[in-house]
């Protein structure tokens, strides 16, 4: 019985995040960067052009790009040829052209990254639990369900929160083969560490712990 009401306060956890940023995404209107990170990833997906945005690695916005690629958006060639170069005109041209489901394109470019935010949310869980037992584990899950930060970024489209998942995911796995010597989560830490400087540059900085660590 002890064990089904931990598994069910678990799941309403995610899911109370999950509903949150589902009501933030459908809310907030445009940020700053996702003018350019939504449309650079639509066209990553659509034209493997990955000029558009290039300061940031291209993953998180790829995955966002992949949920907006079926949509019905109107973007004219000639208008992306002269504005190829001008990363902040063309994403002003791509959402006035598309005015007429923005809201649409904005919430499907954002889902992905609700989703990795649930990801993280679910390993701050395990590995707490694994450390300090399944209360504690609960408890910090819910201490990130409730943190204004991760309620507030993990529906953008930017490269923090997936940054973030990333980072963590991969010192579990490393933590993990220490404890076990199994290297199926050497090669997963070194996936993830992979998709962290493919979200951020600044996800070298992962190198120093690991060098630490070993």
């Amino acid at each position: 019985m002890l064990k089904n009401k931990k598994i069910f306060i678990l799941i309403f956890l995610l899911l109370f995040f999950l509903e949150r940023e589902i009501i933030v995404s459908l809310e907030k209107s445009i940020t700053c960067d996702e003018t350019v990170h939504i449309p650079a990833g639509y066209f990553y997906i659509k034209k493997g052009d990955f000029f558009i945005n290039f300061e940031h690695p291209p993953f998180s916005k790829t995955l966002s790009g992949l949920f907006i690629s079926n949509l019905n958006i109107f973007f004219p060639e000639n208008v992306y040829n002269d504005l190829r170069k001008d990363e902040w005109g063309l994403g002003m041209f791509f959402f006035f052209l598309n005015k007429k489901i923005v809201d649409k394109i904005v919430f499907w470019a954002r889902f992905p990254m609700i989703l990795i935010g649930i990801l993280l949310g679910f390993f701050i869980y395990l590995w707490t639990k694994e450390l300090y037992g399944e209360i504690a584990g609960i408890f910090s899950l819910f201490l990130f369900s409730f943190c204004p930060n991760f309620l507030a970024h993990s529906c953008l489209v930017t490269t923090d929160v997936p940054f973030t998942t990333f980072f963590v995911i991969t010192l579990y796995y490393l933590w993990k083969f220490f404890e076990t010597e199994n290297k199926k989560y050497l090669i997963a830490s070194g996936i993830l560490f992979g998709l962290s400087i493919s979200t951020k540059f600044t996800g070298i900085v992962i190198m120093p712990f690991i060098i630490l660590l070993l």
